[in-house]
C-alpha cells in the first residue's frame, strides 16, 4: 500500500482524452501489509476517514486518496478555482457538479464516488477499478520501469595512487576525462 497518494505524488505525462497518461511517484511511505498503522501520513485532505476515526491503513486508503487526487486532477484540468479541501462532504458536492456541468463521463463519475465512499468495504479493489467501465475507450499503457544507465559506472579502487575515484563506461572503456568532482576540484 502507497499510504502517500495525493497530487503531489502524481505525474502526469498526457492529458490527451483518448489515451491519458500518469503514473504514481515517491514509494518512500509504502508497505507491503502495514495494516493497523496509525501514524498519520500524506496531506490532511487525501487520508480517508477511516484513518481519521482511528482505524489504520488497509489497501482501501489508497483507493480514496486516488479517488480524490483524480477528482482534484479533473477540477483543475477544467481549469476551476482550487479544490475546497474542507471535507468528504465537500469533495461529493465537487464531483456531483463537476458530473452536472459534463466535465466528467458518467462511468467515471460512479467510480470516482464508489472511490470516495466513506465506508472503505464499498470502494473498489485496485483491481475492479482498473476493470471498470470507465476506463472503455482509453488505450491502456504501462509505463517502462527500467532503470537507465548513464553508462558510466564508479570501480572500486585508485588510478594512479592519486586517490581518484576509477571510472568505467558500460562499454568498458575508461573515460578520457573524468569530470572534475571525481578528480578532486571544485
Amino acid at each position: 500500500m502507497h499510504r502517500d497518494i495525493s497530487p503531489r505524488n502524481s505525474l502526469i505525462f498526457s492529458l490527451d482524452e483518448s489515451a491519458p497518461k500518469a503514473a504514481i511517484c515517491d514509494f518512500g511511505k509504502s508497505k507491503k501489509g502495514a495494516r493497523g498503522t496509525e501514524m498519520y501520513l500524506g496531506p490532511p485532505h487525501f487520508i480517508a476517514p477511516e484513518v481519521w476515526r482511528g482505524e489504520g491503513y488497509t489497501n482501501a486508503i489508497d483507493m480514496f486518496s486516488l479517488g480524490l487526487t483524480m477528482l482534484y486532477t479533473f477540477h483543475a484540468w477544467r481549469g476551476a478555482d482550487p479544490i475546497d479541501q474542507s471535507g468528504h462532504e465537500a469533495a461529493l458536492k465537487r464531483l456531483a457538479s463537476l458530473r452536472e456541468q459534463g466535465h466528467i463521463p458518467e462511468e467515471l463519475g460512479v467510480l470516482l464516488r464508489s472511490m470516495l465512499s466513506w465506508d472503505p468495504a464499498e470502494r473498489p479493489t485496485a483491481k475492479q477499478a482498473l476493470d471498470h467501465g470507465a476506463w472503455q475507450g482509453i488505450k491502456a499503457t504501462t509505463p517502462s520501469l527500467k532503470r537507465q544507465s548513464s553508462g558510466i559506472s564508479s570501480e572500486g579502487g585508485t588510478a594512479a595512487g592519486s586517490g581518484e575515484k576509477r571510472m568505467r563506461r558500460s562499454d568498458g572503456q575508461s573515460p578520457e576525462s573524468p569530470p572534475g568532482s571525481i578528480r578532486g576540484e571544485e
